[in-house]
Parts: structure tokens; C-alpha cells; sequence
């Protein structure tokens, strides 16, 4: 991919501060405690994976080789303007069966094939991570379901703003058949977007279990039959940020949610 010109970098870094700056303002002026989001997408969205590593790097260097947006870069974009707590429910169940918890085993067996874990093991788990909510968050990967979504509504954990991620997908099974994983580092590869920098380390990448198509198709049949109920859900309490999920890459998809963001605050 060429390189953009740098009258267009600087004009969308400056729009980006532009963006952070208005919210600022707000914020203090209306909004004593920080932002709390929701990012909701299909498998391979773009809307989450935020660990401390891609924080620091910029979005170039993370995903420099075309499909950004694939690359999970909207959390750690979110997270570093806003300053929010990262909460990934996928991250979590991937911990409790790496930790091998009760949760964890009984997870496990759901995940291994692609489907849902159940609205309650889901829920206990998001219960005890969500101390300290107050301080602004950022959660990814729930709801799943109408029921979780109008749980955690009971629970006081609606967003700010619920941003859906809007991918097609031809291009979600793109990005997930592609998606390697480096055990030796944990870096994520893939095989056309970001491709391992040489044959040593392209040698040990693994595959992970649920990265097929057969099993993307199956969390893609659960993700639409659910997606419209969910949606609804936050579109109803004036909460929906609907996003392109692609046009223009990660850089694109970010200044457009931080856009969505800021309106739905500031008309409030």
C-alpha cells in the first residue's frame, strides 16, 4: 500500500485531537465520571484485543500491511484517548480455561465448537470483573444475547455509547482464516494483512481452534440471529453508534466512532 500524503496525516491527526478535545470539554463540564463503552461487532469486527503491548505501539506499526481495521486497534485507540478501564470478555473466558477454573471447563466445551456460553456463566463472570465501574470502562465481547444486554442494564451497566462495529462477512472470513497466532511471543499474525517477518518465526505459527471457517460461520449464524434484538436494546435508551466497520482502515474506523461518540453526548 503507498504511503498517504502528510498534508492527509496531519489533517486526521488533527481531526482526531479535534474530536478528543470537544469530548474533553463536555466531559468536564457535564459529565462528572469517565466514559463507559460498548464496542459490538461479529468475530474479527475489529472491536477489540487491547493488551498493554498494542497500547504503546501506533497504529501503523501494529497492522502495517492493509487490513488495519481487522487488527483489533479500536480498543487500544479508545483506550488511550479516553483513558478507560479494557475489560475483554473473550480475554477472560480464554483465562479461566488457561487457569482451569470451574468456569473455565465448563466454558471450554462451548467454545471448542464455536457456540455461545451460556447467558449465566457469561454473566458471573462479568459480575465479579466489573468492580470499579465507575471509574469508565470499555467492554468488549457482551452482550451476546437481548438477555444479557437488558441484565447488565439492570445491573447499572449500560454505555455511554454502543458502538457496532458494521463488517460484511466475506471480508470477517477473510480476516479470521488468515489469523495466526506466535506462541513463542503471542503475536498476531496474518497471513495477507500482516504477514510474520521471516520464515523462522512464520515456521511456529499456530492456528487457534476457533479461527476456521467452519466454526466462524457457526459464531456468525449465533451473532446475526441476536443481533438484531441487541441492537434495538441501545437504540431504544439513545445509546447506538452504528460504524463502518472498513472503509479507510483502522485509522478511518476510528475517527468515525469517535465522531458517534461525541454526538450522541453532546445530544444528550
Amino acid at each position: 500500500m503507498a504511503p498517504r500524503p502528510r498534508h492527509w496525516v496531519a489533517a486526521a491527526a488533527a481531526a482526531t485531537l479535534g474530536v478528543v478535545f470537544v469530548y474533553t470539554r463536555f466531559r468536564r463540564r457535564r459529565q462528572p465520571r469517565k466514559l463507559r463503552l460498548i464496542t459490538f461487532g461479529a468475530p474479527a469486527s475489529g472491536k477489540g484485543k487491547c493488551s498493554e503491548q498494542h497500547q504503546t505501539r501506533s497504529i501503523r506499526e501494529r497492522c502495517p500491511h492493509g487490513d488495519r481495521a481487522a487488527a483489533g486497534t479500536q480498543c487500544a485507540n479508545l483506550v488511550a484517548a479516553f483513558g478507560l478501564r479494557h475489560i475483554s470478555t473473550g480475554d477472560l473466558l480464554r483465562a479461566e480455561v488457561k487457569a482451569n477454573t470451574e468456569l473455565g471447563k465448563e466454558a471450554k466445551g462451548y467454545m471448542d465448537t464455536g457456540a455461545l456460553v451460556p447467558d449465566d456463566l457469561m454473566l458471573e463472570m462479568l459480575k465479579r470483573v466489573m468492580s470499579g465501574a465507575e471509574k469508565g470502562w470499555l467492554l468488549d465481547g457482551m452482550p451476546r444475547t437481548v438477555a444479557q444486554a437488558k441484565k447488565m442494564s439492570e445491573w447499572g451497566l449500560d454505555p455511554d455509547a454502543f458502538i457496532a462495529l458494521d463488517v460484511p462477512d466475506d471480508v470477517l472470513v477473510t480476516r479470521v482464516t488468515g489469523r495466526r497466532l506466535d506462541p513463542l511471543t503471542g503475536e498476531i499474525y496474518h497471513l495477507t494483512f500482516k504477514p510474520p517477518p521471516n520464515e523462522e518465526v512464520r515456521a511456529r505459527l499456530t492456528q487457534r481452534s476457533d479461527d476456521t471457517e467452519e466454526k466462524l460461520q457457526k459464531r456468525l449464524r449465533a451473532y446475526h440471529s441476536n443481533h438484531d434484538a441487541i441492537v434495538e436494546h441501545y437504540a431504544q435508551n439513545g445509546k447506538l453508534a452504528t460504524v463502518d466497520g472498513v472503509e479507510g482502515g483502522a485509522d478511518g474506523v476510528f475517527r468515525r466512532v469517535l465522531v458517534a461518540v461525541v454526538k450522541l453526548l453532546v445530544g444528550r
